[in-house]
């Protein structure tokens, strides 16, 4: 199938999780989704971005830089 559907399966599930648990509660109180929910998976997706980008791009650095040094060695 689609390749998305791979990706965005555990955001989508527990985005789901979070809209049923929401309306099982009956809180129809838009502040509170707002504070219990939405904001703390902002802080967090900020806070992993922020934690896991130096690494992922040291990494690819790393990566191409040795990609350049190998293809040089067979022109």
């Amino acid at each position: 199938g689609d390749h998305r559907d791979l990706h965005s399966f555990p955001t989508r599930r527990s985005s789901d999780l979070y809209v049923i648990l929401f309306l099982l509660r009956s809180r129809f109180d838009v502040m509170y989704y707002l504070v219990h929910i939405i904001l703390p998976e902002i802080v967090y997706t900020i806070v992993v971005t922020l934690l896991l980008y130096p690494l992922i791009l040291w990494i690819n650095t790393r990566l191409e830089h040795g990609e350049l040094r190998s293809g040089k060695k067979f022109v």
